[in-house]
């Protein structure tokens, strides 16, 4: 298939491979392509860290990190501190718009993919 796209010109096809698009044929202008990724954050290594979620599980965090420097780290197999962090997860959980990856390949494992 790539072989059929030597020359430049208005990409008709997409490749996705890891966190690589190619686009086929190459495009003979400048593009942009948007897109939605959905990653695990990044971890909590020092007081200065970003809590993650975009604020929304700060509280919950603050919360188990306290129950935690309590109680020791021990506490974390204790079925009432699992209880307590899925409520607070559930509160939240219905803010974050639900994934919706539809993708079916066809046998050549490329999409056909409409540019404006």
């Amino acid at each position: 298939m790539k072989a059929l796209y030597k020359l430049p010109s208005t990409p008709d096809y997409y490749e996705l491979r890891n966190l690589t698009v190619t686009l086929l044929p190459t495009p003979n202008v400048d593009v942009t392509i948007n897109g939605e990724i959905y990653t695990n954050p990044p971890p909590l290594v020092d007081m200065t860290s970003t809590i993650p979620f975009d604020g929304l599980l700060d509280q919950a965090i603050t919360e188990a990190v306290m129950m935690i420097g309590k109680n020791g780290l021990s506490i974390t197999v204790d079925p009432k501190f699992r209880e307590f962090m899925r409520d607070q997860i559930a509160l939240v959980h219905h803010l974050r718009p639900a994934k919706s990856i539809n993708w079916a390949p066809p046998p050549t494992g490329r999409c056909r993919q409409w540019l404006v």
